[in-house]
């Protein structure tokens, strides 16, 4: 019967762990791209509405650019294989090929991908969307910061708990711990990154509502 049960309602989803084996080399990984994102990590927020149309756009900009990489590849190879032979700078040729895929092929091939999915996540109903809907769990909304002077006060925590609606932003959790007789420990409202919230586990706050923006 509960095989029968989950089939019914589909997969269920769960944060995974941002602790495991492959997360650091990812990141590390990840560092070599910044560079050439920057640019539109500091434009995209102004380059039009959060709609698949654009993501469609933005899917077909990156998409191209990726593609620029092979021109390096083959520009690495002309001029380190061709030009000085392979058995002399072999070892020089592989590294230049992967320095091109750090840093740009892998950049662009993953921003692709992410607004591809986009196009199906942003042409989601969001009707039902408690917040989008105006259906909050009461008039009184506090907003709780995850800087150091919430603790130069008084202890607020079960004022704040009072609170119908307590909103909290990205790794909140490793801010406040212990700090409860502060910062209090109810949250209904997470606001946090894709790169955050709710991707991994110590980041999940069971019940909230989530809302993520793409970039910070």
């Amino acid at each position: 019967m509960a095989g029968e049960a989950e089939a019914a309602v589909g997969p269920t989803w769960s944060p995974a762990d941002g602790n495991s084996w492959y997360t650091k080399p990812t990141r590390f990984v990840s560092f070599f791209g910044y560079p050439v994102l920057i640019p539109f990590f500091l434009t995209c927020s102004r380059s039009g509405p959060p709609t698949p149309a654009s993501a469609r756009f933005w899917r077909f900009l990156y998409g191209s650019l990726s593609v620029v990489g092979g021109v390096w590849h083959l520009m690495t190879y002309d001029r380190l294989v061709r030009r000085r032979g392979f058995p002399v700078s072999g070892a020089l040729h592989i590294g230049a090929q992967v320095g091109v895929w750090l840093c740009w092929d892998r950049p662009y091939y993953t921003m692709a991908l992410m607004s591809h999915w986009l196009i199906d996540i942003l042409g989601m109903d969001r009707s039902q969307n408690r917040l989008i809907a105006n259906k909050l769990k009461g008039p009184r909304v506090i907003v709780i910061g995850n800087g150091p002077s919430a603790l130069e006060g008084d202890q607020k925590g079960d004022e704040i708990d009072g609170f119908d609606e307590v909103v909290r932003f990205n790794n909140f959790q490793t801010k406040v711990a212990g700090l409860e007789k502060w910062v209090g420990t109810k949250t209904t409202v997470h606001f946090g990154d894709g790169m955050l919230s709710p991707t991994f586990k110590q980041y999940h706050v069971p019940g909230a509502a989530i809302m993520l923006s793409l970039v910070e």
